[in-house]
Formats: C-alpha cells, structure tokens, sequence
C-alpha cells in the first residue's frame, strides 16, 4: 500500500475524531464571507468514512498512546499532554549506476493530541533517514509542543540543534544539486573570475526538435492537523514543502552536415 503524508495525517484525524474527517485546506476564513460562504462550503462538509463504535475507536487511541508512554513512540511525550502516535520505517531503494541498491529507511511518524480532546492531527516523513523514533518522531513531538503551548521548553532545544545538524541527504543528490545551484555558481564565478564557471556546471539534457526542457516538481505536505471543537474552517496545514528544481539547459542540435 501506498500513501501520501497529507493522506497519514488526514487518517489520525479520522482516528482522532472517531471516524469523520473534513477536506484538508488552508484558508480558515474569508473577510465578509460569513457562514454562508460557498467557496468554503465544501470544507465545512463532515465525511463520515467508517460505522466503528466510538467504543472501539477509544480502544485504538488508549493503544497508540501507550506507544507513546511505554513504546517506540517515547520520543514524542510532552509534558502534561497525551500524545497518540505510531513510528514507521519503510524500506527505500533506489536505482543509481543503472543497479537497484538498498538504500537507508525512510523515517515515519504519525499522531494526534491531545487525546482526550485532539488539536492537532500530523504525519512527518524524513527521506533517508533511518527509524521513524530517530528523526520523524522527534520533529513531530517538537511541531506538536510549539502548536499547542506556542513554545519550546528551553531543555528541548538541544534536540532542535542536533536534528539540525544532521546531514541526510543521499551523496547522488547531494552531487545533482550541486550542478543545479545557480547560487553556487555564481559564487564560483567571482571566486575565479571566470564567467565559462556557469556554463561549464550548468546541466545538460538533449531535447527533441520542438520539445521544452523539462523541470520536476517535489510536493511533500508534511502534515495537517484540525481542531474537532472548532467549525471545519479552523483546519490549517502545519507544514508544507515544494521544491522546484530548474529545467535543464538543451545541448546544441547535432551536427548534420556531411565531413
């Protein structure tokens, strides 16, 4: 199975509202739109997804928090607040050289608190980075404490320091980003004073007559969570990244003529 990080997080709402969820969105409200509003209106529609009793949904709560107070999921305890989560690792493979080689795990996390009357919902996943209790669970315990008590206990600020810290990045990609940083470049141009620096690291990629040099686009929403006593037009995405990386620069059309 197959999920994205925006799909993991609406699923700990439905946990955490005991089997609804609304249309994750960024907009609360609208100035002069009112309840009425109709551009919102689809966002205000509760989806009910399952027929589980509140009973049984009570059950997998009291389960996923003793994850958190007695599992793998210790990483995320906050003080006075009941925090329930679920750790992954999924297993990451990758072609490089033309050869399918294992890779490091992907980190993922998963929780909703508090408990008792759930604020926040949220799901991180961190590429290349090992158990889901090393890197995701501490980001999410640190995004979860600054959203529900808008600030950081001054001892949970070494942890802030050494996820910081931590280099993750693949040597593949680290060398592709390399050759795609204008930034660097230019940098490398004024340290030389040489302006052959920036088409001499600029990436290539051959093109067919009439075609445009492609960009990739990377959208990783790393959670949503939403207040279940506020109207649905409370919800609000924590975290969103988009990485957009530059088209490549064609190479010159063949030569064609005869030697």
């Amino acid at each position: 199975m197959t999920a994205t990080p925006l799909q993991m997080a609406n699923l700990m709402c439905i946990i955490a509202n005991k089997g609804y969820y609304y249309t994750p969105h960024f907009v609360s409200s609208i100035d002069g739109g009112g309840e009425v509003d109709t551009m919102l209106a689809p966002f205000r529609v509760r989806h009910e997804v399952t027929h589980i009793s509140p009973e049984t949904y009570e059950v997998v709560q009291l389960g996923m928090q003793d994850v958190v107070e007695h599992g793998t999921a210790r990483v995320a305890r906050l003080q006075g607040i009941s925090v329930a989560a679920k750790t992954g690792t999924a297993e990451n493979y990758g072609i490089i050289g033309g050869k399918r080689v294992q890779l490091d795990d992907h980190s993922w996390f998963v929780a909703f608190a508090p408990r008792e009357n759930p604020r926040i919902a949220i799901a991180v996943i961190v590429e290349n980075a090992g158990f889901g209790a090393t890197w995701a669970g501490p980001i999410a315990s640190l995004l979860m404490e600054r959203y529900l008590t808008d600030s950081l206990r001054p001892e949970r600020l070494a942890e802030v320091e050494r996820i910081a810290a931590k280099e993750i990045m693949l040597p593949v990609i680290r060398q592709k980003r390399a050759r795609l940083d204008s930034l660097r470049r230019l940098r490398m141009r004024d340290a030389e004073s040489d302006t052959m620096v920036i088409p001499r690291m600029t990436p290539r990629a051959r093109i067919r007559p009439g075609g445009v040099p492609r960009s990739v686009a990377v959208l990783q929403p790393a959670g949503v969570g939403r207040n279940p006593g506020q109207p649905a037009a409370e919800g609000r995405p924590h975290a969103l990244y988009v990485s957009l990386l530059p088209s490549a620069r064609p190479l010159p059309e063949p030569h064609t003529g005869k030697r």
